[in-house]
């Protein structure tokens, strides 16, 4: 009888170290299988094998190591195209730089024959004692087109201004005539007799590129058209 109130604890106790192994084995399991659902490779922390660290560990090395490799590449394919890009402005500002300076020049040459020019034909007048021919600035020899001084686009002048344009546009087209060249400088003689009176409202300098302007008209109307 006694032995088996000994045996009764024993059995007992086998009985709890059975269910508590049962639960650590059960334990054990789902949490390799919760960490597998998370993106953790099974056996991880339970259940792994003994080369299983030492490969993962390895595999994140070459993960990362294709990573750098990718960013590396893309890097030098940015790089690449901006250096390109920037190439490509420079050139063209350069490009842009010389074309600018090339006009510069083109029309600074074009202003001192013009200077030239004009230097030429009152240099020739002077000795023949008549006022300088019109420079292109001043009478378009091929339209017959003239561009007014300011103080004679006054509205008093309007009506001889309008007539001389007529006479000047025909004349580029048919030529010296004495009925025009005889108009041209009546015209132009009247418009200096009422430019006088008025020397008094207009600013000196403005009053003798006017005057000057009207002489060399006049005297333009008696001339073939300049080449």
């Amino acid at each position: 009888m006694r032995r088996i109130h000994l045996l009764v604890p024993l059995l007992m106790a086998a009985l709890i170290v059975t269910q508590a192994k049962g639960q650590v084995g059960w334990y054990r399991a789902a949490t390799a299988g919760s960490l597998a659902r998370y993106g953790y490779p099974y056996g991880y922390g339970y259940g792994g094998t003994y080369g299983w660290g030492p490969g993962y560990n390895y595999g994140a090395v070459i993960r990362a190591q294709g990573q750098y490799n990718k960013d590396t590449t893309e890097a030098m394919i940015n790089y690449e195209d901006a250096r390109t890009k920037w190439i490509d402005n420079k050139n063209k500002w350069t490009q842009a730089y010389h074309e600018r300076v090339r006009m510069g020049r083109a029309a600074q040459a074009e202003k001192t024959q013009a200077r030239i020019a004009s230097r030429d034909r009152y240099l020739r007048n002077r000795e023949s004692g008549a006022p300088p021919r019109l420079g292109p600035q001043q009478l378009d020899p091929s339209t017959g087109k003239i561009y007014w001084p300011a103080a004679l686009l006054n509205p008093v002048y309007e009506e001889p201004r309008k007539q001389l344009d007529e006479l000047f546009v025909l004349r580029s087209h048919t030529g010296v005539s004495p009925e025009v060249s005889n108009t041209i400088r009546e015209l132009s003689r009247s418009m200096l007799d009422d430019l006088k009176e008025q020397i008094r409202s207009i600013p000196p300098n403005a009053y003798l590129e006017a005057r000057k302007f009207l002489e060399s008209l006049s005297w333009e109307g008696q001339l073939p058209p300049a080449a």
